[in-house]
């Protein structure tokens, strides 16, 4: 049967083109990370591929290979017709592991169709290589920086909007950074899937605004059970902040509106969790106001909290303030525009 062969492109290829990325290992690995944006069609699926590996250590790669034929073989056309499925309307890009046998089985079927397809050089292996390498040598930040429920990241979002680039940390991994952070989130991606994805907004940050800095919000080197990677957060820690100054009145209204329609219990078992590093004095009087339903009093406890480790984390830190009014906000976030506006010239 007549057909195109599969046409091998490296990853500097592939991240410039427009192309349908197909995930064919198995869904095991593809939910442990992935290569963001990619879609999967398990050649092997999570139990054929622990018997291929058993029968590889037993008896060898013949052996192996001849395994799995047989295990994926009754699939072939229910296979066929998920790939089609898959690859419409834009050229394919297959990858498995390291672009070994998985990638070309599935790249041929496609062949077989007329269909051209490519196959990642070295599979999601080089573009985990890749994305560490982009970790390293983050591009120029810009930190946006001020005490809890300041509103950084909805800042952040709005310069976005408005043609500044800016790169949400919390959203990426779907966590905002305090105890109470995972409340109302998405489950938190792996720390390699945080990664990747990390590195690729990174990436598509240069090609898009090339040597302008990026804007971020100031964070610990852990978001949840995220943790930003060496170069990345050695970057972040030693960028010019401009500090947002708003009243405290103001951020425990704003905590409030985002936390205080949670369950009690569940906010009484985040509140705990702080005991050791606010004190038990401390944690005492605001479970008893979370108790007593004086929710106020509660939130202002947890920001004395919040407020002694932001301006612990201020010492050494080459830091600018803008103060910002939300009850005032259009006014406050052309200042806020101006402010930056200045610092690019």
């Amino acid at each position: 049967m007549a057909g195109y062969l599969p046409i091998p492109i490296s990853l500097e290829e592939a991240l410039s083109g427009d192309y349908a990325w197909i995930d064919v290992r198995s869904e095991g690995e593809y939910a442990h990370a992935h290569v963001p944006g990619a879609i999967n069609a398990p050649v092997l699926n999570n139990d054929h591929r622990h018997q291929v590996g058993l029968r590889y250590k037993q008896n060898g790669s013949t052996a192996a290979v001849r395994l799995g034929l047989q295990l994926m073989g009754p699939e072939f056309d229910r296979y066929f017709d998920q790939l089609l499925s898959m690859s419409k309307n834009r050229p394919v890009l297959i990858h498995c592991w390291r672009g070994g046998l998985r990638s070309h089985i599935a790249s041929t079927l496609l062949a077989w169709n007329n269909q051209p397809v490519h196959l990642l050089t070295g599979g999601y292996k080089t573009y985990r290589t890749w994305a560490l390498e982009q970790l390293q040598h983050p591009p120029a930040m810009r930190v946006l920086g001020g005490h809890t429920g300041s509103g950084k990241t909805e800042l952040l979002h709005r310069l976005q909007a408005e043609g500044i680039p800016a790169l949400d940390l919390e959203g990426l991994a779907h966590h905002k950074g305090s105890a109470f952070g995972g409340l109302g989130q998405k489950e938190q991606p792996s720390n390699e899937q945080f990664e990747n994805t990390l590195a690729l907004s990174l990436w598509w940050h240069q090609r898009l605004n090339g040597k302008s800095p990026i804007w971020v919000e100031n964070e610990s080197r852990n978001i949840g059970k995220c943790a930003l990677p060496n170069g990345f957060y050695r970057a972040l820690s030693e960028a010019p902040v401009l500090a947002l100054e708003v009243s405290r009145e103001q951020r425990a209204e704003r905590l409030l509106v985002e936390y205080g329609h949670f369950d009690k219990a569940l906010l009484s078992e985040k509140t705990a969790a702080l005991q050791r590093r606010m004190g038990p004095q401390h944690e005492k009087a605001a479970q008893e106001a979370l108790a007593e339903d004086r929710m106020m009093d509660w939130m202002l406890i947890l920001l004395d909290y919040y407020d002694k480790a932001y301006e612990h984390g201020r010492l050494g830190r080459n830091i600018e303030s803008q103060e910002f009014d939300w009850s005032q906000t259009e006014a406050s976030f052309e200042a806020l525009l101006k402010k930056i506006h200045e610092t690019r010239e």
